[in-house]
């Protein structure tokens, strides 16, 4: 039986994932691309069109790859672009949708790395067949997506559902964006590192401070009882339960996805989130708004993802797209 795939991009600042998804969720002809590698866009999209040509000669005739799909930090839907990507070795505005595209002859769609997430989430993982839910990522930053009545929310730059930029201690810790306070700085897991350290120096711990490199290692160590890597977990959920609580009066969500690595501390981190967002939550939205992890393989999210978005494209009656199928 002849099979249909999408090539998958995951795109970031040092390296990019590269593979076939079915529809099946099946993913082979994996490929890593350093993006430190390619000087200009162009030359990456080159890489990327030479990858697509040794996988088709591993195909079957009858089957077809119908599109590209790609996540990237500061990728913008709308205009498929990567909008003044931080760290990325491109500056400025690319079009890289267009490019690929003109390389190819494959219809191209590009979002940002945590809408990908989102559409990974609807397609494949813990929210399908929903239409109202919010995709939380937890990583080095903090990443957001809002489902609303069955739609992306974009906004009209295509810039919507910032979260993390959302100030949750008025003059707090300074954040990247230029402001003070933002959600990202508490909530992530560079934040919950902050607060660790910030923990471990007024006990005058801070000498141990070389033993704790990432959230694992204090995982690691709230589950052999230590007061401070507990206290980092639930001070951080204090915050992100605020956060999320003020999420929902956007978007009124049925289920919140939280993803990324501080995610994986599991119920160290639920337990305390959990009562904290009901204590925050308005009261006409209290035991209606469900918060779980994402139910995708960690190393292949974004991956699946980045081809959910193309499946969906082909969902939305795009001509563009029904000429591949």
């Amino acid at each position: 039986m002849p099979g249909v795939f999408v090539a998958a991009i995951d795109l970031g600042g040092t390296k990019a994932a590269l593979a076939l998804v079915g529809k099946d969720k099946s993913i082979t002809h994996r490929q890593v691309l350093h993006t430190s590698d390619y000087l200009r866009p162009e030359d990456f999209v080159q890489a990327i069109s030479a990858w697509l040509g040794s996988v088709q000669k591993e195909l079957s005739p009858l089957d077809r790859i119908v599109g590209v799909g790609v996540g990237a930090p500061s990728g913008n839907r709308l205009h498929g672009t990567l909008d003044y990507a931080p760290n990325m070795p491109w500056e400025g505005v690319v079009p890289l949708a267009t490019l690929l595209h003109e390389k190819t002859g494959l219809p191209c769609v590009l979002d940002n790395d945590a809408n990908v997430a989102a559409y990974g989430e609807w397609e494949f993982g813990a929210a399908r067949e929903m239409d109202d839910f919010i995709v939380i990522t937890l990583g080095t930053g903090l990443g957001s997506a809002f489902i609303c009545n069955g739609r992306m929310l974009y906004g009209h730059q295509g810039l919507a559902g910032e979260a993390g930029h959302m100030v949750i201690v008025p003059g707090g810790r300074p954040c990247k964006c230029g402001r003070q306070g933002c959600a990202e700085t508490y909530c992530s897991a560079t934040g919950f590192m902050m607060t660790f350290r910030e923990l471990m120096q007024e006990a005058g711990r801070e000498q141990e401070l070389v033993h704790y490199f990432d959230p694992k290692a204090v995982e690691a160590a709230a589950k052999m009882g230590d007061t401070i890597a507990r206290e980092s977990f639930q001070k951080t959920a204090e915050w992100l339960g605020l956060t999320l609580a003020n999420c929902c009066v956007f978007s009124n969500p049925r289920l919140i996805v939280l993803t990324g690595g501080l995610a994986g501390a599991g119920k160290l981190l639920l337990q305390p989130l959990q009562e904290v967002f009901e204590r925050n939550l308005l009261r006409s939205y209290k035991g209606h708004v469900s918060l779980t992890f994402s139910a995708l393989p960690g190393q292949d999210a974004a991956l699946l993802g980045a081809a959910s978005l193309v499946w969906r494209s082909f969902s939305s009656a795009n001509p563009e797209f029904h000429e591949f199928l």
